[in-house]
């Protein structure tokens, strides 16, 4: 182990030229406009500033995106049943337990409708037998 006086003595730190010279003068530059009473702002005013800058419309916008993107557009639900495709809907009712008696029942009639559907009849539709063939072989049955 060495001792200390062993240790040579050499200078580690250089000084710029004139450096201890103009230091005098730095600090009273940036010590003067405090002494003569100019005031600095303080730390927190700058924070403030920064945010009503930059965060608080960065905020405003995320708040707006927020509101308009979980905002659930509203329909009717006449709408609602005009968007799904009405190969679906027949398919849903004949998959269903659903019979046309069950559906007049939960539809709103006023009085005239209910009088129009009660006096309408197939009977009452003129349908040759041309129409009724041409039918029978569309949908490959025998019914008619």
């Amino acid at each position: 182990m060495k001792k200390l006086e062993e240790i040579p003595k050499k200078s580690v730190f250089e000084v710029p030229e004139g450096y201890f010279d103009r230091l005098p003068g730095i600090i009273q530059a940036r010590v003067a406009p405090i002494a003569i009473g100019a005031k600095r702002e303080p730390q927190w005013v700058l924070y403030f500033r920064f945010g009503l800058k930059y965060a608080l419309p960065v905020l405003f916008v995320g708040v707006a995106s927020f509101f308009f993107l979980n905002n659930p557009q509203t329909l009717s639900a006449e709408e609602l049943i005009a968007s799904v495709d009405s190969a679906h809907l027949v398919a849903y009712l004949e998959d269903s337990d659903l019979n046309s008696d069950d559906l007049l029942e939960i539809v709103p009639l006023n009085q005239e409708e209910a009088e129009a559907i009660q006096g309408s009849s197939i009977d009452e539709l003129k349908i040759n037998d041309e129409d009724v063939e041409y039918l029978s072989n569309e949908f490959g049955t025998d019914y008619f």
